[in-house]
């Protein structure tokens, strides 16, 4: 007597890559195997999770630091051109 299950023989799932493709794929031909098909899973989770660490950093540590900066450069600015027009108006105003 042989068991069908101890036969040594590997089950072939199919497991759609992701759930909308049960409606486009009807050929039941084309399997993924459980190791493929999770790798793939987890290669994805590591690339969004590594895009989303990015767009935060960037969100909460640049865009503030660039506001810094911009104000920064405005203040320096803003006190160039205040020196610049009393050199200009207030020696006429002691010759008065």
């Amino acid at each position: 007597m042989r068991c069908d299950a101890c036969s040594g023989q590997q089950e072939s799932y199919t497991i759609p890559l992701f759930p909308f493709a049960l409606l486009m794929n009807t050929d039941s031909s084309t399997t993924v195997s459980l190791r493929r098909l999770i790798s793939l899973r987890v290669a994805l989770l590591a690339v969004v999770t590594t895009f989303l660490v990015a767009a935060v950093f960037a969100w909460f540590g640049l865009l503030p630091m660039a506001g810094k900066i911009a104000e920064n450069q405005f203040d320096v600015a803003r006190t160039r051109v205040e020196a610049g027009l009393a050199e200009v108006f207030i020696p006429p105003v002691s010759l008065l």
